[in-house]
């Protein structure tokens, strides 16, 4: 069983009444377990960092696990709280202070948000902070259950009627009905914001580079970037640990022209990581590496 299945079958059950502080050791401590009987998922970060011509530690790799491990907390947090809550989970403990003024001059200018993410930090706590400022939110993700695509329309319903946050939309890609490509496109037109990864593997990707490897990159946001460049700004958007339960929202405006837009996330995301590493939880997944080196 995978660690997500694992902590989703093992905590959700068990998550009503909790505090966030509860919560929290709740899932290190079911994690930290998982891990101890999965020796294999260390081996592979081992593996990764070594792919990637990365120093490791044993301190280094407990904090990769711990940070790994701090994604399912910040994705269940939520499911504790009331939305009056989570607006004061989301105004206390994250500094917003460098994005306030992107976001309204974005906003002010009309144009679409494009904001892309990465498998990094708290990447689950942008899209709530965000839709706190009042910009319509669309969210590409594929659900991995008809279960979990209810729960989170009720939840996004919940914040809506609450006041407290702005309508937060899915586009749930491979579902009957849709077409993610005109979906993500439209919400752009529409001036609002588009929440989408793009270091997921698809059948879209495209050769990028990252710490001097070829990787196969992009989720195909190449094409999307192209289509919609005259009226979208184009971020990444991540979401940095601080520690003590704090974090900070870090938008990197990126040159959509020509033909190194998605090339150009990738610089971002590498001075993320050159000061973050530990937060980069793609590290326990197969790297999309193409090859090992670059000639």
């Amino acid at each position: 069983m995978s660690l997500s299945r694992h902590i989703q079958t093992t905590i959700i059950p068990e998550i009503k009444g909790l505090s966030p502080s509860e919560l929290k050791l709740m899932v290190l401590e079911t994690g930290n377990a998982w891990f101890e009987s999965h020796g294999e998922n260390i081996e592979l970060i081992y593996h990764n960092l070594r792919q990637l011509n990365l120093v490791s530690s044993t301190e280094l790799i407990e904090n990769i696990k711990t940070n790994i491990l701090l994604h399912y907390y910040e994705k269940l947090l939520p499911l504790i709280l009331t939305p009056q809550e989570f607006a004061a989970f989301i105004d206390e403990n994250i500094d917003l202070s460098s994005c306030n003024a992107i976001i309204g001059e974005v906003k002010k200018s009309g144009r679409g948000m494009l904001l892309a993410i990465a498998h990094l930090g708290a990447v689950e706590l942008i899209g709530p902070s965000i839709a706190r400022h009042n910009m319509p939110l669309n969210v590409v993700l594929k659900f991995s259950t008809a279960e979990l695509s209810r729960s989170a329309h009720d939840q996004a319903e919940n914040f809506l009627k609450s006041g407290l946050f702005s309508p937060i939309k899915f586009i749930e890609l491979g579902k009957p009905q849709t077409n993610g490509a005109l979906d993500m496109a439209a919400a752009l037109r529409r001036s609002e914001a588009l929440l989408a990864v793009f270091d997921e593997a698809t059948p879209y990707n495209i050769p990028v580079t990252l710490f001097n490897k070829t990787f196969n990159g992009g989720s195909g946001l190449d094409k999307l970037i192209m289509y919609t460049r005259s009226s979208t700004a184009v971020f990444t958007a991540f979401m940095v640990r601080c520690g003590n339960g704090r974090y900070k929202l870090v938008l990197d405006e990126i040159d959509s022209s020509g033909k190194l837009a998605v090339q150009r996330l990738y610089d971002s995301l590498a001075t993320i990581l050159a000061d973050h590493l530990e937060q980069w939880y793609f590290l326990h997944e197969e790297l999309p590496l193409i090859e090992t080196s670059i000639s």
